[in-house]
C-alpha cells in the first residue's frame, strides 16, 4: 500500500500543496520520544538548519530500533522565517506548524520503511514532479506502540504500564517478554529521586509485579501506599526499568538474593522506598 495513496484515501486534501515526509532520529543524546513525551516535540521539529520541511504538508515520522519509522502525525507549514543564531553559525529556519488532525487514529500505528542512508526528509509530492512511492509495511492494532527494545532498554512512566495493561494483542511482544523474565526491577520516583528496588519470581514474572502496579500503582508495598493520597500527582513521577533478569526456573531466594545485591549497590536511595 502506498504512503500517499493511503493519505488521500483517509482525507488529506489533494489541493495542490506539497506533501513531505520527514524522519526524526535521536540526535547528539536526545531522545525523541523523550521530547514527544514531555510534550516539547511541535516546538522541536519547527526548528531547522535549513529549508526542509517546504511549504505544504509535513507527514512526521520517528525512527525505531527495528529499521521501521512509525507515523507522528501531519503539520501543514503556516509560515516560515529566519533566524539568527547568537554563536554566529548558519541561521536556523523556524516554521509555524499547524497539526492537522487527518488520520490522528493512525499515529503510532502505521510503519513504513525509510530508504537507507542519512537523508531526514522526502517528497511525497510537488506539482509537475514524481517521486518513488513509499509503501506502508504495517498498520498496528490500536494500542501500546513500539517493539520490545530489550530488557535493559526498557524504561517506562506509569502511563505506559496502564496503557500495556489495556492493549491486549498489540502489546503481546511486551507482555510475553516480561512475563517470561523473572528479575530484579527498580521503580523511581523522578521527583526525588527516592528508589524502589523489588525482584520478581513469580509464575507471570516481572510482568505479573507490574501489572499490579498498573491497576493501582503501589502495588501493595507499604510505603507506596502512604504516598499514593495524591495518587494521579504521584504516578506521574514514577518510572520503571529493569535492573537484572534471571532465568526462568529462579526461585523467590534467588531473587531476594539478588534484590538484596542491588539495593547495596545503589545505596541508601535504594532502601526509602522500600520497608525492608
Amino acid at each position: 500500500m502506498d504512503l500517499l495513496s493511503f493519505l488521500r484515501f483517509q482525507g488529506l486534501p489533494n489541493d495542490g500543496l506539497e506533501v513531505k515526509a520527514y524522519q526524526h532520529v535521536d540526535h547528539k543524546g536526545r531522545s525523541i520520544q523523550e521530547i514527544i513525551d514531555e510534550g516539547h516535540f511541535d516546538h522541536y521539529q519547527s526548528y531547522h538548519s535549513g529549508d526542509v520541511l517546504g511549504r505544504g504538508y509535513v507527514v512526521s515520522f520517528i525512527k525505531e530500533a527495528t529499521g521501521l519509522s512509525r507515523f507522528l502525525g501531519i503539520w501543514k507549514v503556516a509560515s516560515q522565517r529566519k533566524e539568527s543564531r547568537p554563536d554566529g553559525k548558519r541561521d536556523l529556519s523556524w516554521y509555524e506548524l499547524e497539526r492537522i488532525p487527518i488520520l490522528d487514529e493512525f499515529v503510532n500505528r502505521i510503519m513504513i520503511r525509510w530508504p537507507p542512508g542519512r537523508v531526514t526528509h522526502r517528497w511525497l509530492y510537488r506539482p509537475q514532479s514524481k517521486y518513488p512511492s513509499v509503501p506502508i509495511e504495517q498498520i498496528r492494532q490500536r494500542g501500546f506502540s513500539g517493539d520490545f527494545p530489550g530488557y535493559q532498554d526498557v524504561i517506562l512512566k506509569h502511563s505506559d504500564l496502564v496503557r500495556l495493561a489495556s492493549s491486549g494483542s498489540s502489546a503481546q511482544n511486551w507482555i510475553a517478554a516480561l512475563s517470561f523474565a523473572r528479575g530484579v526491577y527498580l521503580i523511581t520516583d523522578t521527583e526525588s529521586g527516592d528508589l524502589y528496588v523489588g525482584s520478581a519470581t513469580g509464575a507471570e514474572g516481572i510482568w505479573g509485579r507490574w501489572a499490579s502496579y498498573a491497576q493501582n500503582v503501589h502495588g501493595g508495598n507499604v510505603i507506596l501506599t502512604a504516598k499514593t493520597a495524591r495518587i494521579e500527582h504521584y504516578a506521574n513521577g514514577l518510572q520503571y526499568s529493569v535492573l537484572e533478569t534471571l532465568g526462568s526456573l529462579a526461585s523467590r531466594d534467588d531473587g531476594l538474593r539478588a534484590e538484596q545485591r542491588w539495593k547495596r549497590k545503589l545505596g541508601k536511595k535504594a532502601t526509602i522506598l522500600n520497608a525492608n
